[in-house]
């Protein structure tokens, strides 16, 4: 495995740090509902968001299902899509059920698509 140079690396830390300031302004969060919801304190939230200090790996799952947003947006080197939030509760009920339920979900959805003629294009 090649090694990430320091060029690199500092580029991904500002891009997660760029990622993460959009997505908190876009959902109009503030860093201690941040903390709470990933179990830091209100203070390391503010060091992400100023470059101070890098996200533990560990938190980043806690982080991405926070905002609704997949692990590979949130890392990557544009912003994240942040998702609706009746997206992420139709999501959330989706991962709840089990494999009856997730196809019910499904056939659901796909009969009420072909009934209400608002599929898009």
């Amino acid at each position: 495995m090649k090694h990430l140079n320091l060029e690199m690396a500092l580029g991904i830390k500002d891009d997660i740090r760029t990622n993460l300031n959009e997505l908190m302004t876009a959902k109009g969060v503030k860093n201690v509902e941040l903390a709470r919801a990933v179990g830091v304190s209100k203070v390391a939230v503010t060091n992400w968001l100023n470059g101070n200090n890098s996200i533990d790996i560990e938190r980043v799952p806690s982080i991405c299902e926070f905002f609704g947003v997949s692990i590979d947006a949130f890392l990557s080197h544009s912003s994240p899509d942040a998702i609706d939030p009746r997206e992420a509760r139709l999501l959330s009920l989706y991962r709840m059920a089990d494999e009856n339920g997730k196809q019910a979900i499904l056939n659901a959805a796909r009969h009420s698509l072909a009934n209400s003629g608002l599929r898009k294009p």
